[in-house]
């Protein structure tokens, strides 16, 4: 059912852990307790409750693997992007279907994995502003010595992207 990807892992190295191999006390997850409080579907909450734990231990990485785009994984996933990114910790989320081969699985990984290990060796590292809902708040952060790559969607949205962000001194030139 999970289509190997905890093996994708183990060969390359990669310790893998379930969700219900943490244990956690109240107190770790009392960031986002009113989350859970208002969560009504138990593994969308145990989801969290594992999310909140892992973003904050140092050199652990969640992968979310989940195989429906509705149903409450659908908000579930919505919010572990938001503990995630509250914590500044990257993260992979592996949407399964039964179309995909591994080989789409093992590239992602594989880029993840990098990710992980860049994010876990810089420490620190330079700071981003980060701004999230106020239930899990962020600290802002400034850019220092990065480079910003923006796609270029259209010349209308570029334009006004670039413009906010020298008004907001985060971008020379």
């Amino acid at each position: 059912m999970n289509k190997g990807i905890p093996d994708i892992f183990a060969s390359l190295g990669i310790r893998v852990f379930f969700q219900d191999m943490l244990s956690c006390s109240r107190e770790e997850v009392e960031p986002v307790r009113k989350l859970l409080d208002e969560i009504h579907w138990h593994y969308a909450s145990e989801i969290l409750k594992a999310a909140q734990v892992v973003a904050r231990s140092e050199g652990a990485y969640p992968v979310l693997v989940t195989s429906f785009r509705c149903s409450p994984d659908s908000f579930a996933t919505d919010y572990f992007k938001k503990i995630m990114e509250s914590h500044e910790k990257p993260y992979l989320i592996l949407q399964l279907d039964e179309h995909e081969s591994s080989v789409g699985y093992e590239t992602r990984i594989e880029a993840a994995i990098r990710a992980f290990k860049n994010h876990h060796s810089s420490g620190s590292g330079g700071t981003v502003a980060v701004y999230a809902p106020s239930l899990f708040p962020v600290k802002e952060r400034k850019l220092l010595d990065r480079t910003l790559l923006i796609p270029n969607w259209d010349d209308v949205t570029l334009k006004l992207m670039v413009a906010n962000l020298r008004r907001e001194g985060s971008m020379r030139g």
